[in-house]
């Protein structure tokens, strides 16, 4: 009986010991852990401070910049049902009674005409 206890109590003895080592091994990650996060949190306030920096000068030096949108339109023939660009040479020929403008391909597709080869 006595033999039990001794046996026990090692085993015992060591399932401390290895749960203590588990302990420190965790407590070092955690550490680690919380490093990445300092010099994480470091980096983010320099970000910040070159964001802010990056935004006052576009205060400072704003430039008008005036966006020129190009306004392409499509033809379509009710004929053929096909869309061209308008300085596709097919497009130029169509009737001028069968010509359908588009400001967008999709509208074209979306009421059945089919892309030119100048279109694709």
């Amino acid at each position: 009986m006595l033999e039990t206890i001794k046996k026990l109590d090692s085993k015992i003895r060591h399932a401390f010991i290895l749960a203590k080592r588990d302990i420190y091994d965790l407590r070092a990650a955690i550490k680690m852990q919380q490093d990445v996060i300092k010099k994480l949190s470091e980096s983010q306030k320099i970000l910040l401070i070159k964001i802010e920096r990056l935004e006052s000068k576009k205060t400072t030096n704003t430039v008008t910049t005036k966006t020129v949108r190009i306004n392409k339109t499509f033809v379509g023939a009710k004929t053929t049902l096909r869309v061209h660009s308008e300085d596709c040479p097919f497009g130029k020929n169509i009737n001028p009674k069968n010509r359908v403008k588009f400001r967008t391909k999709t509208k074209a597709f979306n009421e059945g005409y089919t892309a030119c080869s100048c279109l694709r």
